[in-house]
């Protein structure tokens, strides 16, 4: 298994099923690296999956992956 496999297991795991919950696994992903952006900021990542601006990015990165891993 490599590690974005283990990353995505474990959010899948980890985050509460809700209506957003593969949007929130797409964008933790996306954010670090896995997929097709190099480095994405904040910004370039709430653009890609139009969820408004980069503090949201923020606190779905925070809420659904650093608050629990």
């Amino acid at each position: 298994m490599n590690i974005e496999e283990e990353l995505l297991t474990c959010l899948d795991k980890i985050i509460v099923s809700n209506a957003n919950k593969s949007r929130d696994i797409e964008i933790v992903a996306h954010f670090f690296g896995f997929g097709e952006a190099q480095w994405p900021t904040l910004e370039s990542t709430a653009s890609h999956f139009e969820v408004g601006t980069r503090e949201r990015v923020r606190q779905i990165i925070k809420s659904k992956f650093f608050d629990r891993v």
